[in-house]
Parts: structure tokens; C-alpha cells; sequence
């Protein structure tokens, strides 16, 4: 980049020149850039405080807002920057990137716009109503979120969020309505046996005495667990966790005597990164494996899926925690329910063992105290 010596020791040169050593001039986002930073150059007052101000005003005049040629390839770039900040976890990333792909279509083929700096909130509305009928309401609102999610980081927080209830004109259940069984683990676990494999009756062992999520349980450290036993009594979930919150706040499960039993038991499928996933196969190859295996099972004896067993968890925590059935199996069965404090306790302590932030979000798996029918989660 040439500078004249009018302009040489201004301040508007000198973050320029910092900030154009670090460009990529083979891209052609920067083809229509000469008089935005001639602009910039002549400003007075200087309208920047430093070089990272100067490269997002510039980036924001570029196609995609200068993340990458095409939309998906700018959702891309910009999902990894809050991959690698850990703002987000792997599936997180998968799931806004596939959220995108078909706002993107929907763009390209509905409005042949083909510039993710051109997308408006408008259009998002306009997408949520094109598919409002193809798809549940529980997905049409973590669809609309992702991809808000995502324009907000592409276009540095400049996006106004579309309401997901609002845009998808749906309300979604958030309260659960069907009663729990109430089986105890070891039942599961002896019912099992012999229908599943190994290792993936480990995994459901753990799922089934820790409320773990599946990929939680496939990415588990069993090793380190009990050593953290040992030295706590405790053992936290740090793998696998939803937006790699394990990393951040400490989730610190209770161990009773059958759950250091079953960990002492699964060291025999430790891998080599010790977790249950051997050195022959990948987390995604071994989670499908459990699906595939495991829910036929679960579904034939019990009705229940891999995530319906976290249901089972959280009503067993509560009754343990109060001394009291789940609302749910309190109003199904005319069982007297627990006092408010005590259910207030319970569900806070419930939330943070499941790796949930809001607590809000457990009376998807015990139902509502008041006994409403909806309780928003957004």
C-alpha cells in the first residue's frame, strides 16, 4: 500500500499501514475498497481509536461483510473465531452453520441475494413464515435463534434479533405433561445387559446414574473421575458439555456408592484419551453406535430415548432432594406436592446438575410447580 508524504505521519496512515501489513490483498473483498480508505485517511476528527476499529469499519464495506466470498464461507469464519474464544462448542457450531445454510438458500433462490451483508431481518421473518409448516415449533425457534446468533457476530452486533415465538407465529410446550416411572438404575442396568455391547452398556450406565447427555458420557474421563472422588467426593463433567460450559463453571455430580461401582467398572473401556471412545473409531462414529444399539432397547422396555433417561434422572433427584414425587406424577396421581422453598432448592440444584443455565428449563423434565401449561425457556 502507498501512502504519500502528505499523509505519512498522520494517525489515520499509521493504523492503516499497521493494519494493511496484516491484509490478505489477494482476496478480492478488497477489489472496491480505494476510496473508503481515502475516506478514512482525510477524516477529521480521526474517527478511530485503534487499529481493530479500523479494520471492522473497513471489513464492513467489503462483500459478506469481509469474512469469506459467499455466505456460508463468511458464517464459517466467523463461527470459528467464537469456536476458538470458546464461546461455543463443536455442536453448537455444526448446528448454526446447518441454521444458516438454509437461510442462505432461501436467500439465493428466493431473493437472489448472494451478500450476507445484504440480509435483513425482514427476510428472516419472511424465511420463518416459508417454513413455519415443515417443521415443529421446538426446532423453528432454535433455528431462528441460531441464525441470529450468527448474523449478530457477522455483522459485529449491528443484527436486531427476530423474535423466535414471534417470527415462527408458534408457541412451544416447555412444561412436560407425561408422569415418570420411576425405575431405579440398577433395574435398567440389569434389564440391559445382555442386550447391549460393552461399552455401549457402560455409556448408558453412566447416562442413566449421572443425567449425563450422551456425548457428555462418550467423552468422559473416567480416570480423572475418580481420582476426583477420591480427593472431593465429587466428579465433574467438563467433556462434551453443551457451549463447553464444563470448561467454564464446575458441574460437580454427587457419588453415591452404585455410581463409583459403575465408574470402577467402565475403567475397562478407558481409550487412550481416557474416555470411553477407543483408539480405533471417532466420538461421532461411537455416539451413532450407541444410538443405533440403545434405543431400540430403551424404546421396547421402556418408551423412553437416550435423553428421555435424563427425565428419569432429574424426577429421582427430586424426590431425593424433597422427599417428594415429581409436580407432574403429584397432580397425575394426587400425591401432595412439595413446599415452594423446598421445590425452589431442589430445582436449582437439578439445573446445575444437568448443565442447564436457566432453571426455567426443569420444568421440561419434572413439569411446572404452579402446574401451567407453558413456561417459556427463551
Amino acid at each position: 500500500m502507498y501512502i504519500d508524504s502528505k499523509h505519512a505521519h498522520s494517525p489515520n496512515a499509521v493504523l492503516l499501514a499497521i493494519f494493511f501489513s496484516r491484509a490478505d490483498f489477494g482476496s478480492r473483498q478488497w477489489a472496491a475498497k480505494p476510496l473508503t480508505i481515502l475516506a478514512v485517511m482525510h477524516a477529521e476528527p480521526f474517527p478511530f481509536s485503534d487499529k481493530v476499529s479500523v479494520r471492522r469499519h473497513l471489513m464492513s464495506y467489503g462483500k459478506n461483510r469481509g469474512w469469506g466470498d459467499s455466505p456460508v464461507k463468511a458464517a464459517k469464519a466467523a463461527l470459528r473465531k467464537r469456536y476458538q474464544k470458546r464461546d461455543i462448542g463443536a455442536r453448537t457450531k455444526e448446528s448454526y452453520i446447518a441454521a444458516f445454510k438454509k437461510f442462505s438458500r432461501y436467500m439465493r433462490e428466493e431473493h437472489a441475494i448472494y451478500d450476507v451483508g445484504a440480509f435483513e431481518e425482514k427476510h428472516l421473518e419472511a424465511f420463518a413464515a416459508s417454513i413455519a409448516q415443515k417443521y415443529q415449533a421446538a426446532y423453528l425457534q432454535k433455528l431462528i435463534s441460531a441464525i441470529n446468533s450468527l448474523m449478530s457476530t457477522i455483522t459485529y452486533g449491528e443484527w436486531r434479533s427476530v423474535s423466535p415465538s414471534g417470527s415462527t407465529r408458534s408457541r412451544r410446550r416447555n412444561v412436560r405433561q407425561e408422569t415418570h416411572l420411576y425405575i431405579q438404575p440398577e433395574n435398567i442396568i440389569k434389564e440391559t445387559r445382555d442386550l447391549l455391547t460393552p461399552r455401549v452398556h457402560g455409556i448408558i450406565g453412566l447416562i442413566v446414574y449421572c443425567g449425563m447427555r450422551l456425548e457428555e458420557a462418550v467423552c468422559f474421563d473416567i480416570p480423572g473421575a475418580l481420582k476426583e472422588y477420591r480427593a472431593t467426593g465429587h466428579i465433574d463433567i467438563i467433556y462434551g458439555t453443551k457451549g463447553g460450559r464444563g470448561r467454564e463453571v464446575a458441574r460437580l455430580i454427587p457419588v453415591s456408592a452404585a455410581i463409583y461401582d459403575w465408574l470402577c467398572h467402565c475403567r475397562q473401556f478407558v481409550g487412550p484419551n481416557y474416555s470411553f471412545i477407543p483408539a480405533d473409531s471417532t466420538k461421532k462414529r461411537l455416539m451413532k453406535m450407541v444410538e443405533n444399539e440403545s434405543l431400540p432397547v430403551l424404546k421396547d422396555r421402556y418408551g423412553l430415548t437416550i435423553h428421555g433417561l435424563r427425565h428419569e434422572y432429574a424426577a429421582r433427584r427430586y424426590l431425593e432432594l424433597t422427599s417428594h414425587y415429581s409436580p407432574v406424577n403429584c397432580r397425575a396421581f394426587g400425591h401432595p406436592l412439595a413446599e415452594k422453598k423446598l421445590d425452589q432448592r431442589a430445582r436449582e440444584i437439578i439445573t446445575h446438575e444437568l448443565g442447564h443455565r436457566r432453571m426455567q428449563v426443569v420444568s421440561i423434565y419434572i413439569g411446572s410447580y404452579r402446574g401451567e401449561r407453558n413456561e417459556s425457556e427463551n
